[in-house]
């Protein structure tokens, strides 16, 4: 039976895949740690700051390396954080994590169920959490021009038209000329003669 000592990089094996249930909040981060088959180890506290430097340290012992969280007021930040170091990340869908029902909840259990639910989404159980689809940073001319718009107007429906007018005039004008789309002449005032 695996227990819970820790693993001394000298004398055991690399570990194949830890798991990190993170339950955040602004001002802390409660973690759990489990390494394989390993039982949970007890919840840890890390600001936002300690955070991060913990993962490298984690990801430097161990093959693979998952993280779950749940969706929050936060946004992605954290993902896009982690997922920058390499590491495999799943955000869920928050829900009451109190499987036996016995009306405690904190943060350390929350943190603990989210990591025994990891484990078994990554041993297959797939309705062991429901994930989120992480949204893909906006970059580029038209997300540019969009966020231009929207400063200027205040409104998203009035950004939404304007930038749909300006990509349509741009691709009628390319087609006109017979040019490749240049980024930077989408942002250059384009005549109208019709």
């Amino acid at each position: 039976m695996k227990t819970n000592t820790p693993l001394n990089p000298e004398t055991q094996d690399r570990i194949h895949q830890l798991k990190l249930g993170v339950d955040w909040h602004v001002e802390q981060f409660r973690v759990v740690r489990m390494c394989d088959g390993q039982s949970p180890h007890p919840a840890q506290r890390f600001t936002p700051a300690s955070f991060l430097p913990f993962v490298q340290k984690q990801l430097a012992l161990a093959d693979q390396v998952f993280v779950v969280y749940e969706a929050g007021p936060g946004g992605f930040h954290l993902h896009r954080q982690l997922s920058a170091l390499g590491v495999t990340v799943f955000v869920v869908h928050p829900h009451k994590l109190d499987p036996q029902h016995k009306g405690v909840v904190t943060d350390k259990t929350d943190a603990r169920e989210l990591t025994l639910n990891l484990d078994r989404y990554l041993r297959g159980n797939l309705r062991a959490m429901s994930v989120v689809r992480v949204p893909k940073r906006r970059t580029g001319p038209v997300w540019d021009f969009y966020q231009l718009s929207l400063r200027h107007t205040g409104s998203t429906t009035h950004a939404r038209l304007n930038t749909q007018r300006k990509i349509l005039l741009t691709l009628w004008t390319l087609w006109l000329t017979g040019r490749e789309f240049d980024p930077q002449e989408f942002f250059r005032p384009q005549p109208i003669d019709v």
